[in-house]
This record gives structure tokens, sequence and C-alpha cells, in this order.
């Protein structure tokens, strides 16, 4: 238990190390630091440990704990956005903001991968009856529905002073399904947990993708976005899908949660030895 507790204690001593030291960093207020520098940076230290990227355990604690980040520095620039600009903090944070994504994000892809067996069980398994495939193929549609209809008629409903209350509120109508799901499916058989587990890592990987691709009209083409009319609507779609991923990675957690714990413990007693 010391052992990992030490793990723990010297990755958040180096964290905090490396926040401190960026906020006299002038260069993060350029863009293009926003967009590609953490980026690389990510790219960068997975190159640098190929090994640890094909490790289910690493990879998995990986998603688990940058996903935590990533959603806390989400808020932060949410509901602090005006004081942290005040501040001179805004720049900072979005930049902590997309690195800790984009590690997410690599994470996620590279977790997906080492376990693509699995995940295309699932995905046959959820096509191979009438009513589990209506379910699947229905929530595609409405979202390419609610897409088309944000990006039309309804972009005008997507303002600066309603779409952090949208946000939140996505926040909370997700949060409460997955916690009444929760509730519901505790106590019932093996069968049934197995079925809501293959619906979580099903919804992951295009929930993952929306966040991804959402993100590319904020990070590059954020004028472009406000000309059209869409720059709110682009921000909620970001925001929301990234609301649902971390949701959704956080009850893949809690489902294995067992494995999810053996991971750890593996990790830092492998570390400390």
């Amino acid at each position: 238990m010391a052992s990992r507790w030490a793990v723990a204690g010297a990755l958040a001593a180096v964290q905090a190390a490396a926040l401190a030291a960026t906020f006299p960093f002038k260069p993060l207020g350029t863009a293009w630091w926003h967009h590609l520098a953490s980026l690389g940076a990510v790219l960068a230290a997975a190159a640098c440990m190929p090994r640890a990227m094909s490790s289910r355990r690493f990879l998995g604690i990986g998603v688990l704990a940058t996903s935590a980040l990533a959603t806390v520095s989400g808020f932060y620039l949410l509901y602090w956005k005006e004081g942290i600009r005040a501040d001179g903090y805004q720049d900072w944070g979005v930049f902590w903001h997309v690195a800790w994504s984009w590690a997410a994000a690599v994470f996620f892809w590279q977790h997906t991968w080492v376990n693509r067996v699995a995940f295309a069980h699932f995905l046959r398994r959820s096509l191979r009856q009438a009513y589990p495939a209506v379910l699947h193929v229905s929530a595609y549609a409405v979202s390419i529905g609610a897409l088309a209809w944000t990006i039309g008629p309804g972009q005008d409903r997507f303002t600066n002073e309603n779409y952090i209350p949208l946000s939140y509120w996505t926040w909370l109508a997700v949060t409460a399904v997955a916690y009444a799901a929760w509730w519901a499916l505790r106590s019932r058989g093996r069968a049934v947990q197995l079925r809501a587990r293959a619906a979580v890592d099903l919804a992951l990987v295009p929930v993952a993708a929306a966040v991804v691709v959402s993100g590319i009209p904020l990070l590059w083409f954020d004028p472009q976005m406000e000309v059209l009319g869409l720059k709110y609507a682009s921000k909620y779609w970001h925001v929301g899908p990234s609301v649902l991923f971390a949701v959704l990675a956080f009850t893949h957690s809690a489902q294995l949660w067992p494995i999810v714990r053996g991971h750890w413990r593996h990790i830092a007693s492998a570390r400390a030895a």
C-alpha cells in the first residue's frame, strides 16, 4: 500500500511541478501552442513508451487518470472563464485542458485497439438480434438528426449566454441516468451486467470519436464557425460528447473496478520494485 501511495505522490508532484513551471510561459498564449505543442508532447511521450502503450494495465489507468484531469480542467474553463481571464490564466488553462484531452484520446484509442477483439464481439452481438440492433442504429440516427438541427434551424438557440447552462444540465442528466442505471442493475445477474458493460463499451467508441472531431472546429476553425453563426453550437457539441465520454469512462471503470484496482496494484508494485 505504501508503495502505491508513493507512486501516486510522485506522479502528482511531477504534474504539480509542470503546472507551476508553465504559469509564466508566455508562448502558451499563442494559438498554435494550444493546438499542436500539447499534441506533439503527448505523441512524443507515447512514442518513448512503446511497451507501456501496448499494456492493458497502463492504458486503462492512463484513460482513467487523463479523463479525470481533462474533466476537471474543462469545468475550470467553463465555470471560471471570466475569473481566469482576468487573472491571466486562460491560455494556461486551455493549454493544459487540451493536453490532457489529447492524452486521454491517445490512451483511449490505443486501449480500444488492444481490446479490439472484445469490442468486435460486443459489436457483432449488438447487431445480431433485432431489438439491440434497432437501439444501436437508432442512437446514431438520433445523434445525426440532433446535429443537423443544431447547425440548421436550431443554431440560434445556442448563444454565449446559454451554452454553458445547457452543458451543465447535460452533465446532470447524463450523470443521473448513469447512477439510475447502476442502481437498477446492481443486483441483477451476470448476463444483465455483461449486457450493460457491452452497451457502455460500444457507446464509448463513437462518443470518443465525436469528442475528437468536434474539438477540431474549436481548435482550428473558430473564426469560421463564428462567421457561420455556429460558434456556440460547435462549443456545445464538443462539451456535450465530452461530458458523456467522462461519465461512460468512469462507469466503465466502476463496472470493472476489481480489474482496475488490480491494474493499479500491479503497476505500482512494479514501479516500486
